[in-house]
C-alpha cells in the first residue's frame, strides 16, 4: 500500500469549466512537482487532466520526470468505449501504470448494467495482453451490488473496483457499506474525507469535503480493512474542497488542506 495524490486533490488548482481562469493552471509537471514537495512519490493523473490530450513530447517529459524522482504513475480517464480504453492502455504502458482507473459514464453515455457488461468484455483482452488493470471507480450512479453484478460476469482478474470513499453517497450508501460489499474486488482507493451537518432549517443535510482527517470518515478502520485485502491497493488523496470567494483563496486554501492531508494520512500508513 502506498500513499499517492491525484490531479483531483488539486482539482480547483488544475481548473474546472464554468470557472474564470485568473491564474496560470497546474500541467502535470505541475503535479509532479508538488508531489516531489511533499515527498510523495505516487500520482494519479484523472480526467481532469487528460492524458490523451497531451503531445507526445509532453508525455516523454512527463515520464522522464517522474522517473528522475522516482515517483510512480497512475492513468485515469472517463468512459469505456473501446477505442478510447485502448489509446488509455498505450498511455499506461508507456508512463508505467498498472491500473488505469475509469469512470463509466460520460456526459453523453451512461450504460445500463447490461450494456456495460457487454462494453467492458470487448476490453478484456487488450487489459490481459498489456497486463493493465482497469479499475472502475463507484461514481454515484450504480450502487455497490450493482457493480457486483457487472464485475462477476466478467472472467478476467484484470477489471476491478476504485473504491472511492465518498461518491457512493449519491446512491444512498455510506463508505464502510460499500468497502464490505465491494472489498474482494477493490485494486485503487481513493480517500476523500466528508463532513455532514444538518441545514439550519433542519429540513435536510449537507455533504461536503474536508481535509482527510479532519471531517466524518473513519480513515484509520477503512485503512484497516483495506489491509486485509490481498491486492495491498494504493492509497490515493481526493479532495472536494469548497470554493472561497475568488480563485486566489480557494487554490490556497486547496494546496493547504493538501498538506494537512497528506500529514494526517502518514499519520496512518507509515511508509
Amino acid at each position: 500500500m502506498k500513499l499517492g495524490i491525484s490531479s483531483y486533490s488539486y482539482g480547483w488548482s488544475i481548473g474546472k469549466a464554468g470557472y474564470p481562469k485568473e491564474m496560470k493552471t497546474f500541467s502535470c509537471m505541475d503535479l509532479i512537482r508538488k508531489a516531489v514537495d511533499l515527498k510523495i512519490f505516487l500520482v494519479q493523473i484523472a480526467d481532469n487532466l487528460p492524458l490523451h490530450k497531451q503531445t507526445e513530447k509532453e508525455l516523454i517529459e512527463l515520464k522522464d520526470l517522474s522517473e528522475e524522482y522516482g515517483i510512480s504513475l497512475e492513468t485515469g480517464t472517463k468512459g469505456i468505449d473501446t477505442a478510447h480504453i485502448q489509446k488509455y492502455i498505450d498511455i499506461s504502458t508507456f508512463l508505467n501504470s498498472s491500473i488505469l482507473r475509469c469512470v463509466i459514464d460520460t456526459a453523453e453515455n451512461k450504460p445500463t448494467p447490461e450494456e456495460t457488461i457487454v462494453q467492458l468484455e470487448k476490453l478484456v483482452p487488450f487489459l490481459e495482453r498489456s497486463q493493465v488493470k482497469l479499475a472502475i471507480e463507484n461514481h454515484d450512479r450504480f450502487t455497490a451490488d450493482t457493480l457486483n453484478y457487472i464485475l462477476d460476469r466478467i472472467d478476467t482478474n484484470f477489471i476491478g473496483i476504485c473504491y472511492d470513499t465518498a461518491n457512493s453517497f449519491g446512491c444512498l450508501e455510506g463508505p464502510m457499506e460499500v468497502l464490505e460489499k465491494l472489498e474482494n474486488k477493490i485494486i485503487n482507493v481513493h480517500i476523500k474525507d466528508i463532513k455532514v451537518d444538518r441545514l439550519p432549517h433542519k429540513y435536510g443535510f449537507t455533504i461536503y469535503g474536508s481535509p482527510a482527517g479532519y471531517g466524518q470518515l473513519d480513515i484509520k478502520a477503512i485503512i484497516n480493512k483495506l489491509r486485509s485485502i490481498k491486492s495491498d491497493p494504493n492509497v490515493i488523496l481526493e479532495l472536494w474542497t469548497p470554493p472561497e470567494q475568488n480563485m486566489d483563496q480557494t487554490v490556497k486554501k486547496e494546496q493547504e488542506w493538501v498538506r494537512k492531508s497528506i500529514m494526517q494520512l502518514r499519520k496512518i500508513i507509515k511508509q
